[in-house]
């Protein structure tokens, strides 16, 4: 593949990207039947599995679909997403927050035992067979100390910890 190829279809999917944000963002009528097209040239890996990959195209697909605790900016910044912030209690524990009235698309409530479960699945057999589940292997631990704290332990001091979670 040339460089001219593949900067072109960086530049492609960045707009994609931009254009399906805006669009998801756009007001529509409470009338309106809500309806996401992803345009994208393949379709992600896993058959729905948003942790079975990482790179182009899922992230295409999954960004606009779910939400992640933190996200990252034009800039590389990282910002809350799912979460109103996160403190570093210790050199190896995080301390996250979680917004109020968070649901999942079935209707439940997205609190500090749901994180958990998600965090538990991909540090179990099963999930550290996944890109997400491998490129969270700094993770020692997680708690819940209350249904909108989730704290998670790292093996070591890691800093980009905050940074590193966007992609799950």
């Amino acid at each position: 593949m040339s460089i001219r190829k593949l900067a072109g279809g960086v530049a492609a999917g960045g707009l994609l990207a931009s254009v399906m944000l805006a669009g998801a963002i756009a007001p529509t009528p409470a009338s309106a039947q809500q309806t996401l097209k992803v345009g994208t040239w393949a379709m992600p890996g896993g058959r729905g599995n948003p942790y079975t990959a990482r790179g182009t195209p899922s992230v295409f697909a999954w960004s606009p679909l779910f939400d992640r605790l933190t996200g990252i900016t034009v800039t590389g910044d990282v910002v809350p997403d799912s979460v109103t912030g996160w403190t570093n209690v210790n050199p190896t524990t995080w301390r996250f927050n979680l917004k109020e009235g968070g649901t999942f698309s079935n209707g439940e409530k997205l609190d500090a035992a749901a994180v958990k479960a998600t965090f538990d699945w991909l540090m179990s057999t099963d999930g550290k067979a996944t890109p997400v589940g491998q490129w969270i292997n700094a993770l020692e631990s997680v708690s819940t100390p209350d249904s909108k704290t989730v704290e998670f332990v790292t093996k070591t001091p890691y800093p980009p910890w905050p940074k590193q979670i966007a992609v799950v």
